[in-house]
């Protein structure tokens, strides 16, 4: 493909009039760079593209293309300067415009507050349970499956920018391609162009108010999304999120509907957790007047809603019930969600649970759901994230304070803000007076397992299979390690 095709389809520019070559590769990345390619400046929080314009044109660029007006174009001889109004839009029409004929896979994007990974990941093992070639595109990493057998592409805990989307969706044909979607990678165009057969709304609470500054704001940005479905695709959503209707009404796709409880009979799917425990809960499932049980070894309220949204999108897809409820079944939780320790130290047995609630309705769902079936205390150990959301702080100390019988707050990636001053805003508007203060992430969960009694129950929140804290330095530590070797300990 010829650089003059693109921009005489798109702005009839007629090949004479630029330098013509042929389109090796697209990147927004100087390194990345190869004799042919596409170099898009974009200007990012840290660092702006027109400041490796050199760079990319030494590595072989012959096209670049920038939107930043404080950039003064030198005399480069058989390279075209492209000015454009945005830089981002243009880029995902020139990676649309560059794979345009590439065999297309069916994409699922899924997005909202909680609930994304444990979503995808059921979607995506059960498509791999049937031998479908699949590519999970996940906050925590990428991965496919060709004929059963699983590859890391990419581990990471950011979501790849756009011109990684693209490539690693087209590299190899997939049958299906799962993607989380967050907000931020929709603000920032990280998905703009892709073609979305199935969209799935899991729930929107708080979160990320650093970044989008309101709630309109952080749910309008989630609903765009949805905009571009047509007549042919699919838009799922629980009834029961906040500004579902914003979803509904932002789409032509065929909408399915879910929610807990049985809490209305309009909708596509409805659930119920019949019996809870520990280790698994038995859910009953209405869809089209038809009742059925599962036993999944996922535990808690909000992994029903999970199951629920992950039933739709496979149903969708075409898979029969059969084999949905079979795959649920055998589905073992995410590393990090939710994850059951039955742990005996000094003679005492102790349940843990590590999970990666850090937003308020997240950590308010994990302590009620234990609530409702422990008879012993409730010890949460928590703390929240720095340079991030901060009105959030003081709504998560009185979640935990009042629902719990103990609190330990503590370190939670506190970047570059000081410790001390997050749990000042934590516990700023909290009447109760059942917590310490413990800024050791090792040793608050050390205090809170060694002064716990017989049959306690301890949630350990905030950060999931996550390996490191990221304070002034990043300290190599794990929750989930850190629980097991207590267990290794005591064997």
């Amino acid at each position: 493909m010829y650089i003059s095709d693109y921009f005489f389809q798109f702005y009839q520019i007629n090949k004479h009039d630029i330098i013509d070559h042929f389109v090796t590769k697209i990147c927004n990345n100087s390194a990345d760079v190869i004799d042919g390619s596409i170099f898009v400046a974009i200007k990012g929080y840290s660092n702006n593209g027109i400041n490796f314009i050199e760079d990319a044109i030494n590595n072989g660029a012959k096209t670049i293309i920038y939107d930043d007006t404080n950039y003064i174009e030198p005399s480069y001889k058989d390279i075209n300067l492209i000015y454009v109004k945005s830089a981002k839009v243009e880029l995902a029409r020139l990676l649309k415009w560059y794979y345009q004929f590439y065999p297309k896979s069916k994409i699922i994007g899924i997005t909202g507050t909680n609930g994304k990974t444990t979503t995808s990941s059921i979607v995506y093992e059960s498509l791999k349970t049937i031998n479908k070639k699949v590519l999970w595109v996940g906050t925590g990493g990428i991965k496919s499956s060709i004929n059963k057998i699983e590859k890391v592409i990419e581990s990471t805990n950011t979501t790849p920018d756009i011109v990684k989307i693209y490539r690693y969706i087209y590299k190899n044909y997939y049958d299906y391609v799962i993607m989380e979607v967050s907000s931020q990678g929709i603000a920032e165009g990280r998905v703009l162009g892709i073609n979305f057969n199935v969209v799935t709304l899991t729930n929107i609470t708080q979160d990320h108010l650093d970044y989008h500054n309101t709630m309109d704001n952080y749910a309008f940005t989630k609903a765009r999304i949805a905009f571009n479905l047509t007549e042919e695709d699919f838009l799922i959503v629980n009834n029961d999120a906040n500004y579902a209707s914003l979803f509904e009404n932002a789409s032509l796709a065929k909408l399915k509907t879910y929610n807990s409880g049985l809490k209305s009979n309009k909708c596509t799917i409805t659930g119920k957790i019949i019996d809870k425990s520990f280790e698994n809960m038995k859910i009953a499932i209405w869809k089209n007047k038809e009742c059925f049980e599962i036993v999944t070894k996922l535990i808690g309220n909000f992994n029903l809603d999970n199951i629920l949204a992950a039933y739709l999108i496979l149903d969708s897809l075409g898979v029969n019930k059969e084999t949905i409820i079979k795959c649920i079944e055998d589905f073992k939780p995410v590393a990090g969600r939710m994850n059951y320790f039955d742990l005996n130290v000094n003679n005492k047995h102790i349940n843990v649970i590590v999970d990666y609630a850090h937003t308020p309705d997240g950590i308010r769902q994990v302590i009620q759901y234990f609530k409702e079936f422990t008879t012993n205390k409730i010890i949460v150990v928590v703390g929240c994230g720095g340079n991030r959301d901060k009105d959030k702080r003081h709504k998560i100390g009185n979640i935990a304070t009042e629902l719990a019988d103990e609190v330990y707050f503590t370190e939670d990636n506190s970047r570059n803000e000081d410790v001390n001053e997050i749990i000042s805003q934590i516990i700023s508007t909290t009447n109760q007076k059942n917590y310490k203060i413990i800024t050791n992430r090792q040793l608050a969960i050390e205090r809170a397992i060694s002064n716990s009694n017989e049959n306690d129950t301890i949630l350990i929140l905030g950060k999931g299979a996550e390996r490191y804290i990221v304070s002034e330095n990043i300290i190599n530590f794990s929750d989930i390690e850190y629980v097991k070797s207590l267990n290794n300990k005591n064997e």
